[in-house]
């Protein structure tokens, strides 16, 4: 137990030393931008492209952790669906919002530097299946439906075509997608090219984390609180047993692969979900206590989760 927490805490404190950065001013807003940019569209991706790119990964790549993790990611959605409309009142347009607050996580700020560093490369495979198809399907599909609340069809049609050319600019995305195809060539990365690219991703979990805990000290709490604290429960309990649940009794994924989808989904909710909120100025308040709170509170729970695999294992 002591070496599953002498792990997993350093790396959310970098996330808090981060948090405190942004809050004290000492990384202002565009010296964050700044950092956040550079593990967006260079670290993260540099990772990616090299841990794809080599050996026979792909030959390992088992597409039934998506049916695994989406299957979840929609029950829980039509959970929150349901408790927002019956129980909370809330609106058509803001349903969408709200079930993306109880099922979107946080990978690639959070997901990707914390699985790296429990599992090195064999831990990033099964994540990097998920957040292939996680903003593609979830973004899109809550845009689409925001409209619809809204009775707005050609706006409806205009969001699915936006959201959709956004994911396919996506740097994260397309590292991986190059990554795939660059493996499948048969080619290997000149030395000093695998060398450049090896310390691009390996700046990637510190500044990642880092990034992460700066860019949620410009948030403020504000909203309902019942509600977030709900979004918060169905994020980081529900989902992840769920997860836990279908790739155990259900599929027959290999072991780190359920640790991997089953992390994946405990992470708290991402600041995407922010983003569209305060993109259609619906749900805001709300949404950002709910990002928030679930990276407070997932401290407590990812660390659990990971020392409990450590044990059953």
């Amino acid at each position: 137990m002591s070496e599953v927490l002498g792990n997993i805490l350093p790396l959310f404190t970098l996330v808090l030393i981060g948090y405190g950065g942004g809050r004290s001013r000492w990384m202002n807003e565009e010296m964050v931008k700044g950092l956040s940019s550079f593990v967006y569209y260079l670290a993260i991706p540099a990772l990616l492209f090299r841990t794809l790119g080599r050996g026979d990964i792909v030959q390992a790549l088992d597409p039934q952790i998506l049916a695994v993790y989406f299957t979840a990611v929609f029950l829980v959605m039509a959970v929150a669906w349901i408790i927002g409309s019956l129980l909370f009142g809330s609106r058509p347009q803001e349903l969408p919002v709200l079930a993306l607050g109880a099922t979107y996580s946080n990978i690639v700020l959070l997901g990707i530097p914390l699985i790296y560093a429990l599992f090195g490369a064999p831990g990033l495979l099964p994540i990097m299946i998920i957040v292939t198809l996680h903003s593609l399907i979830l973004l899109p599909l809550t845009m689409v439906l925001i409209e619809f609340g809204r009775g707005a069809g050609n706006s409806m049609r205009h969001a699915l075509a936006q959201s959709f050319v956004a994911v396919l600019k996506n740097p994260v995305i397309l590292s991986i997608i190059a990554g795939i195809a660059f493996n499948l060539s048969g080619l290997t990365l000149p030395g000093s090219v695998d060398r450049l690219a090896s310390l691009l991703g390996g700046a990637s979990a510190p500044c990642a984390l880092f990034a992460l805990g700066a860019t949620l000290s410009a948030y403020r709490l504000g909203g309902d609180f019942r509600e977030s604290i709900t979004l918060v429960a169905l994020k980081l309990l529900l989902l992840p047993a769920l997860v836990w649940v279908l790739a155990t009794q259900i599929f027959s994924l290999p072991p780190v692969w359920v640790l991997v989808a089953t992390l994946t989904a405990a992470l708290p909710t991402g600041v995407n979900v922010f983003i569209i909120a305060h993109q259609y100025q619906i749900y805001v308040a709300r949404t950002t206590a709910t990002v928030l709170i679930s990276t407070a509170v997932s401290v407590v729970t990812v660390t659990a989760l990971v020392v409990w695999f450590g044990q059953a294992n």
